[in-house]
């Protein structure tokens, strides 16, 4: 069975490119948002293993959205190009599994997927 994952991030171009990466991967995308308060009113409904976000939408805080999620049954996997440490920090205390760089390979971001999906200890 493929994991599932929800992708939120306000550029089509982005969400596309994780889209092909993930069902090359053998993963499937379950949904998408391009602002925060399409993933507060959404990713629940469409049962992701792992949701993987920008660290701002729209010129919001996406970040701040994922304390609603603290305790869902879903694992968060920030992808982002912003560097700032701080982003890094809140996102580790908000219970993200991973924080990667848009920069990086697609492969860390397929392992950080499968790594949040399995339940494996995060690196964060």
């Amino acid at each position: 069975m493929p994991v599932k994952i929800f992708v939120a991030d306000d550029q089509p171009i982005a969400r596309e490119g994780i889209r092909k990466v993930a069902q090359d991967a053998g993963m499937e995308v379950v949904g998408h948002a391009n602002t925060v308060d399409n993933i507060v009113n959404t990713v629940s409904d469409f049962s992701p293993a792992v949701l993987v976000t920008e660290v701002r939408l729209g010129g919001q805080d996406a970040l701040k959205s994922l304390e609603k999620f603290t305790g869902h049954e879903f694992k968060m996997v920030v992808f982002t190009a912003y560097t700032n440490p701080t982003n890094i920090a809140r996102a580790a205390a908000l219970g993200c599994h991973d924080f990667i760089f848009k920069t990086s390979p697609s492969e860390l971001l397929v392992a950080a997927i499968r790594r949040a999906a399995s339940g494996a200890p995060t690196p964060l």
